[in-house]
This record gives structure tokens, C-alpha cells and sequence, in this order.
């Protein structure tokens, strides 16, 4: 398909329509953006990867990770699901301790703890502070796969959210047909600068909201990204033609390995197509979608903390 032709005239009046467009309660979105940390990875695949996981959080030989952590597993989606190999979550994961850093860690004291499965995603929680200083080991295992873990911990726990690298810039082309679009459209790269934080950089995890488009009913997380050494991060957002043919606006977010959220400053919008952008709308008005998403995304860490603290 070529490229949609604009009349030019019409563009001023896009900004005021696109705002207006998607009007949400904040209970809503707060639902809304609970259940979409809880999905799977949201990057389309070709071919089906292993029954087993396919990440794991804190990064292997991640250094100064918070006492206050957990591990997180990002299973295959559907992996927990009724069409799931069946396994019990409990039987997944294993962590231990093994000295301090560079010491062998094959085998160590066994970490108590309790794990949760939220859609994907496998949490182990530890019934207690993780030891400061010391290195912990283990794996997580599936039907098909396994994942091992090592890092080593700082000095003490999480102190506060991360601090976000605020210049956002977009580009966009139109592509043929890909896993992502069958029929072809257009693929849109974000880019913002990495993200600073008192944990373990590889424990951040970018995430991208459309916000408001064309026929848009809540907010929908259409990527995330783990961090990695690179200054700059870059997020993928795919519009099928349909969605093409109108502005889109979005909004970045960045999570720690403890839950605590920092939300970028507001939606950044533009037109795909003719590749103009927009003013965003106002992220913190009352309602809005920005400060409801900043309540749901929030809430996912104070939900863990607070479940953390009656386990000890």
C-alpha cells in the first residue's frame, strides 16, 4: 500500500480531535494498565519460541541489586494459561545464596520465599531482605527451557523511583509485510535517552503506552524493553493502515526491579504518515490518562512490597 495522501488544510484541526478522541475514567485505565503488565511480551514472533522462560530479572551478574528485590521470570505467554504445559509456578524457580561476589555458586543456602504468577510473568518473593553484599545463584526452569541466576547484591534496599533521560524523539516508515504486520504499515522507532537508577541498570524496563488513537478504548502497552549499555533506548510501536490513517499519541514509562515507576513528563503525538508531530495533551489533568496510569503502575510495586512485608 503507498503512503496515505493528507490534505494539508485539515492538519491544524488534528491536535484538538486526537485529545479529544479517547476521554477515560481513571478506574478505567487503572484496570487497564494492571492488566497489561500482566500480559506477555508484546512484540509479535514468527515462529513460537520454547516452552520455558525467556527472561529473567535481575540480569545474569548484575551487580549492586537491592536488598528489597525479587526475581521476576517473563514466561512464554500462555505458558500459565489452560493451553500451558500445567506446571505448578512453586516448582520453577530455586534461589540461593553462595558467599559473596566471584565465590563459586553452583549450590548455596537455600532462599525461602513465595512465588506469584501475574499473566506471564513469575515473581519469587523472598520471606525476607535479600543479605547485603552477598552473591545469589540459581535457575528458573520450564517444559522446554531453563534460565540460569547469579547477581550480587549492594549495600542496602531500593531508595527511591528511577530518574528518566527526558529527550524523546520519533521516526517512522512505511513496511511491507512482517510478523508484526501481515499486511504491511508502518513501524515507528521512539527513542529516549537510557534511564538512571540506585539499582542495577539491566533491571530497568522501558515501557510504551499508545495512549490515544483511532478507536482507542483504554491504553495499551505496545512494548517494553529491558535496559542495555547503549546512551539511548529505542521502543518499536507497529500501526497496521488503519490505525496509519490517523494521529497516535504515546507515552514512556520506565520501571525499576522493585516496582517503583517514573513516567515520562507527556504524550508525545504525531501523524505516521506525513510525519508531522502534535502538541500532547495535558498528562496531568484530573482523570487523565497520565496520572491514572501513574496510580496503575505504581500500584503494581506497592501491591508486591506490602505483600512482601506480612510475609516476614
Amino acid at each position: 500500500m503507498r503512503p496515505l495522501e493528507r490534505d494539508s488544510a485539515i492538519r491544524p484541526r488534528l491536535r484538538a480531535s486526537v485529545c479529544e478522541r479517547v476521554r477515560l475514567g481513571p478506574a478505567s485505565v487503572l484496570i487497564a494498565a494492571l492488566a497489561m503488565l500482566a500480559a506477555s511480551p508484546v512484540r509479535a514472533q514468527c515462529e513460537e519460541p520454547a516452552w520455558g522462560p525467556l527472561e529473567v530479572t535481575p540480569a545474569l551478574r548484575a551487580p549492586a541489586v537491592t536488598t528489597d528485590a525479587w526475581v521476576l521470570a517473563r514466561f512464554r505467554e500462555g505458558y500459565f494459561g489452560p493451553e500451558g504445559p500445567g506446571d505448578d509456578p512453586a516448582t520453577l524457580v530455586a534461589l540461593h545464596r553462595c558467599g559473596v561476589c566471584g565465590d563459586p555458586c553452583d549450590t548455596g543456602e537455600p532462599v525461602p520465599g513465595h512465588v506469584q504468577v501475574l499473566g506471564d510473568d513469575l515473581f519469587f518473593v523472598p520471606d525476607a531482605p535479600l543479605a547485603p553484599n552477598a552473591q545469589y545463584g540459581g535457575d528458573v526452569s520450564g517444559l522446554e527451557t531453563s534460565l540460569g541466576i547469579r547477581f550480587c547484591t549492594g549495600s542496602g534496599p531500593d531508595t527511591g523511583p528511577p530518574t528518566f533521560g527526558q529527550a524523546v524523539r520519533w521516526s517512522s516508515e512505511e513496511v511491507g509485510e512482517s510478523c508484526e504486520l501481515p499486511d504491511g504499515g508502518f513501524r515507528v522507532g521512539i527513542f529516549t535517552q537510557s534511564a538512571s537508577d540506585d539499582g542495577p541498570g539491566g533491571s530497568l524496563e522501558y515501557l510504551l503506552f499508545l495512549t490515544r488513537a483511532d478507536g482507542l478504548e483504554a491504553p495499551r502497552l505496545v512494548d517494553r524493553v529491558r535496559n542495555f549499555a547503549a546512551g539511548e533506548i529505542t521502543l518499536r510501536l507497529f500501526l497496521d493502515p488503519q490505525q496509519a490513517a490517523h494521529p497516535v499519541c504515546v507515552r514512556l514509562g520506565v520501571m525499576d526491579g522493585v516496582g517503583n515507576v517514573t513516567m515520562g513528563d507527556s504524550e508525545q503525538c504525531f501523524d505516521p504518515v506525513t510525519k508531522v508531530s502534535f502538541q500532547g495533551c495535558a498528562a496531568g489533568a484530573p482523570g487523565g490518562v497520565g496520572s491514572a496510569l501513574v496510580v496503575a503502575l505504581g500500584l503494581l510495586g506497592v501491591l508486591w512490597r506490602s505483600r512482601r512485608s506480612r510475609s516476614r
